[in-house]
């Protein structure tokens, strides 16, 4: 059985988020763990210790934390009565990252879906985003982003963009999820790669036909753009051809951290036009 994590702040985007992880796994048995997060934001004169069990404001905030999860649970019922999807909810006194990381641990997940609230959220902007602190942190296991009021697409074509520059060796433990997702979801996968200069070398070359090989039983195709601007070109390939997921790899010291340095990586997250799975590298 499949244990798939969504965090939860009860938004309308976390909700869709749910909806979309519910539609894309409806023909497969899992476990969901929808998991809330709570933190009192105060101190006092008198104690700089967090707040415990039996105080009134951390009384009052896990109640909040245990009824949100209790009404989304009744929610699902009324939307799916799926015998072969189960439920577990989580309520954590901690910060978004930590209760996650440790929900990964305790539960063998292996797949995060969250929502995000998109560009619009000037606040997210400011204070920063809990979708890209966990691209950035979670190494464990992947995760899917789902940009707010992001439709599931039934019945309409679907491909997966997946931005490379094939100067890394894919394993294929590291894009498994990738061939997973691109099946249940019935996507075609296009490998992008945005060439800033020079042509492909011999190293290049064998990584590619390695991803060649991984997807021989799932439709694909092999694209390269010329773009100085990698994020532009990207950008450009996937609403040239509508594109409904991009995939990225986070390679240590490779394409996520060299390409996508940080600050390039927040204005995915905080502008996701489509849903973003992220991988990860399977030696960190």
């Amino acid at each position: 059985m499949r244990k798939i994590l969504i965090p939860t702040d009860f938004s309308n985007n976390a909700f869709n988020a749910l909806k979309f992880a519910l539609n894309l796994f409806k023909d497969d048995p899992c476990e969901f763990y929808l998991i809330n997060a709570f933190q009192l934001y105060y101190f006092t004169t008198d104690s700089l210790l967090a707040p415990e069990p039996g105080e009134p404001a951390y009384d009052k905030a896990k109640i909040a934390s245990k009824t949100g999860l209790e009404d989304l649970i009744e929610q699902i019922s009324v939307m799916s009565e799926s015998s072969i999807h189960k439920f577990q909810t989580l309520s954590a006194y901690n910060s978004i990252l930590e209760a996650i990381e440790e929900a990964i641990e305790a539960h063998k997940i292996e797949l995060i879906i969250m929502g995000t609230k998109g560009s619009n959220n000037q606040a997210a902007k400011l204070y920063g985003s809990s979708a890209v602190t966990v691209i950035q942190n979670i190494k464990k296991c992947p995760v899917l982003i789902i940009p707010e009021h992001t439709p599931y697409l039934h019945g309409v074509q679907k491909e997966i963009v997946l931005a490379t520059n094939y100067k890394i060796s894919y394993k294929l433990a590291e894009i498994s999820y990738l061939k997973d997702i691109a099946k249940k979801y019935h996507a075609a996968i296009r490998v992008l790669y945005v060439k800033k200069h020079n042509e492909i070398s011999d190293d290049q070359l064998y990584n590619k036909n390695l991803l060649k090989e991984y997807f021989k039983d799932i439709t694909h195709s092999f694209h390269i753009l010329n773009q100085a601007n990698v994020l532009q070109g990207i950008r450009s390939f996937i609403e040239s051809r509508e594109s409904t997921i991009l995939a990225v790899v986070n390679k240590k010291h490779n394409f996520l951290h060299n390409i996508f340095s940080k600050s390039i990586l927040k204005e995915i997250g905080y502008e996701p036009k489509i849903p973003i799975l992220i991988l990860h590298d399977s030696r960190l």
